[in-house]
C-alpha cells in the first residue's frame, strides 16, 4: 500500500477528504505523515488524534528560504513516503528541495 506524506498549511480540509477516501476504501493508501509549515495548523491536531505522525516547522520569518525548504523536505523524506501530496500547502518550495520527488508529488490547491 502506498505511503503518503500530506503537506498542509491550515485547516486540512483536503487532508480530511484523503482520510475519508481511505476509510471508505476508495483510495488504497496510508497516510504516513502530515507535515505543515505552520506549527499552529489545525490539521495537526486532527492528525495526532488519528495517530498519524506529524511534523511542523514554522516557515514564517525563517530567513534562508532555500535552507528551510531543504530541511523541511528532509524531514518529510524521513517518513519514507511513496508519494507527497501538497493538500493546501501554501508555500512555494525551492526547486532543489523537490527535485528528488519528481513524478512523486501532487499539488491539490484549494
Amino acid at each position: 500500500m502506498p505511503r503518503l506524506a500530506v503537506l498542509v498549511s491550515g485547516r486540512g480540509s483536503n487532508f480530511d477528504a484523503l482520510r475519508a477516501a481511505i476509510a471508505a476504501g476508495r483510495l488504497h493508501a496510508e497516510i504516513a505523515l502530515l507535515a505543515s509549515n505552520r506549527a499552529d495548523a489545525p490539521a495537526l491536531v486532527r492528525a495526532r488524534a488519528a495517530d498519524i505522525a506529524t511534523f511542523a516547522s514554522d516557515s514564517r520569518g525563517s530567513g534562508d528560504r532555500a535552507a528551510w525548504d531543504r530541511a523541511f523536505m528532509a524531514a518529510v523524506a524521513a517518513a519514507q513516503p511513496d508519494l507527497i501530496v501538497l493538500a493546501g500547502f501554501m508555500r512555494r518550495l525551492d526547486a532543489t528541495a523537490v527535485a528528488p520527488w519528481l513524478g512523486r508529488m501532487l499539488n491539490i490547491h484549494p
